[in-house]
């Protein structure tokens, strides 16, 4: 890696964080909001919708970024200099997420900084999407279209390509060590936030630290090699332990739409997951007496997420519907034969089954279960000696959480039973990422178990305070 690298993904990293420094504060975001991981975050989506835009807009990709990226990081400039106090805290938040990430991840600034994209999905999807991207000026259809790009799933999403595209406008040059920078500014933002989040859900300062290096050590290589996985499926683990919670306040509840809307715009299952989530959340606002007391309708910054995340979702569905740019599986066609599909799903099970139980094994999720499981037992313990009768053994949000692995687990199960392609092939080429996101959604029930044992959020109202209300 050159200086010429470095200084490119240093640029980048100005220019989004400005981007979605100005969004926010053009939208009036709450404290939550405004923290340096969230402005790039959002910076990434604003840089897919202005990529989508081009499309009809005509313009460049050099033009988009220099012109947009330039006047984002101008104005941004402009308003810390006039809050200095301000740029103190950040750089200092800053320095605090470099330090914890060379001092506990060196190995993935070492496969940043040396490693190749070796993986088939990073050299043959998404950077490969990212190269077209850069060497057509934008996102073109001759790309898109052409039949010997089939083999590279040219439906996928474009949020991470996109990311790949302006660092190589901003290099001059397509270099490889430099486009794929921003999956370690990536890895940095999901530990910046999970901290945050775990703070917020009322964690000390140190064991929220604690409790988040090693939960970011879990296939923490898959954040830099060039897989996508990780990339929506800890959004939407951070999306749960905002969401779900007993209280949520309008910071948090917006934070959550926001990681939402960017695990949408990563791969085509994670809207499945997304609507799964969505509709999990509405039953348990419903369980808990209905949705909370924020007034969207109201909320500039609410509805200004929802469309950043939707609008570019929806303007590439319509690039791939003018142009015919479709995916390979086709698992629809099964659930038009339910009797065949049944046969089918009875055949492949074992060796499903079989393919999940070894990759569970790997990343350790059995070890994960039983300490949640053991924690449990402990506060069961503790609730028998608990004279109040306030405390919960399992919560609703805990019981929302386990119908949610069940399910995503399920739907994992179905795309493997409905593949057209060889089921072990299929198994052997994937298995080993998707399971990511039913692992680290164990992440918020092993932080429920923590919470009840610490007394965080655990506690219902006492029974005269029920009755009087």
């Amino acid at each position: 890696m050159t200086v010429a690298d470095i200084f490119s993904i240093i640029l980048y990293l100005v220019m989004t964080v400005s981007l979605g420094g100005v969004f926010f504060s053009a939208v009036s975001a709450p404290k939550m909001l405004r923290n340096g991981a969230a402005f790039y975050l959002v910076g990434q989506l604003l840089w897919l919708l202005l990529f989508l835009l081009s499309i009809w807009l005509h313009l460049p990709a050099a033009a988009v970024v220099w012109n947009f990226g330039v006047l984002a990081a101008g104005w941004c400039g402009l308003m810390v200099w006039r809050s200095r106090e301000n740029l103190r805290s950040a750089i200092a938040a800053v320095a605090v997420i470099v330090a914890v990430c060379a001092l506990c991840f060196p190995q993935v600034i070492y496969m940043l900084l040396r490693e190749p994209l070796i993986e088939w999905d990073a050299r043959s999807i998404w950077f490969f999407h990212a190269k077209g991207i850069w060497v057509h000026g934008g996102i073109a259809a001759e790309f898109f279209t052409n039949r010997r790009h089939g083999w590279s799933h040219t439906d996928y999403p474009l949020l991470l390509p996109v990311q790949a595209a302006v660092i190589g406008v901003l290099r001059g040059e397509w270099s490889e060590p430099a486009v794929k920078g921003f999956l370690f500014l990536n890895f940095a933002a999901y530990l910046w936030l999970l901290q945050r989040i775990l703070v917020q859900r009322g964690w000390g300062m140190v064991s929220a630290w604690a409790f988040a290096v090693p939960v970011m050590g879990i296939a923490f290589k898959s954040y830099v090699n060039g897989y996508a996985d990780n990339h929506y499926a800890m959004p939407l683990m951070l999306a749960m332990l905002l969401a779900f919670k007993k209280r949520v306040d309008e910071g948090e509840l917006l934070l959550a739409g926001l990681m939402t809307a960017f695990a949408l715009n990563i791969k085509n299952e994670s809207a499945l997951y997304v609507l799964t989530g969505l509709a999990l959340w509405a039953l348990f606002r419903y369980i808990k007496g209905g949705l909370p007391t924020l007034r969207l309708g109201r909320s500039a910054c609410g509805w200004s997420i929802f469309v950043l995340g939707l609008l570019p979702f929806i303007l590439w569905a319509m690039f791939k519907m003018s142009y015919g740019i479709k995916g390979d599986m086709h698992l629809s066609s099964r659930l038009l034969h339910p009797v065949d599909s049944v046969a089918v799903c009875l055949e492949r099970a074992p060796h499903i089954l079989n393919a999940l139980g070894i990759v569970y094994r790997i990343m350790r999720a059995h070890i994960l279960t039983a300490v949640i499981l053991l924690l449990n037992v402990l506060h069961m313990v503790s609730v028998r000696r608990d004279k109040s009768g306030t405390a919960r053994v399992i919560t609703v949000e805990e019981r929302i959480f386990w119908a949610m692995l069940l399910t995503v687990n399920l739907m994992i199960f179905a795309v493997y039973a409905m593949t057209p392609h060889d089921v072990d092939w299929h198994l052997g080429t994937s298995v080993g990422r998707l399971v990511i996101l039913p692992v680290l959604m164990l992440i918020p029930l092993l932080v429920c178990a923590v919470e009840k044992l610490m007394g965080i959020y655990c506690s219902e109202e006492p029974a005269a305070d029920r009755r009087s209300s």
